[in-house]
């Protein structure tokens, strides 16, 4: 496993799949989610918000709409949006990321900082 660190937009990041770290019910308001529903597309909220409840420590993937990257991983590091977290949620949520990204077989992952707030 190879992790480069870099400075950018994570919606310019051309890879298999990059991270949301999201609240439990999928909606994608402010921050990193903002971001990647405004340039990816309302489907990608609308498709997370179909496979809600997400518990902390688990993660799924939805199509990546106008992204540069095949899927989207909503990893939540909360439950209800903009709630203040401990340091064990990032952990959980970053594991169920990455466990995501191996059961998809994918190579690249873009993550952002998790659990940083809006």
């Amino acid at each position: 496993m190879t992790i480069v660190v870099k400075k950018g937009d994570l919606t310019q990041i051309s890879c298999d799949a990059i991270v949301n770290p999201a609240n439990s019910y999928g909606y994608m308001g402010g921050g990193v989610a903002g971001s990647i529903k405004r340039v990816g597309g309302i489907e990608i909220e609308k498709e997370a918000i179909s496979k809600a409840p997400i518990d902390v420590g688990k993660a799924v993937a939805t199509s990546a709409g106008a992204l540069p990257c095949r899927y989207v991983i909503h990893a939540p590091t909360m439950k209800r949006p903009a709630m203040k977290i401990d340091v064990e949620n990032v952990k959980r949520a970053t594991r169920a990321a990455l466990e995501t990204g191996i059961k998809l077989n994918l190579r690249t992952i873009g993550i952002p900082g998790m659990g940083t707030g809006v």
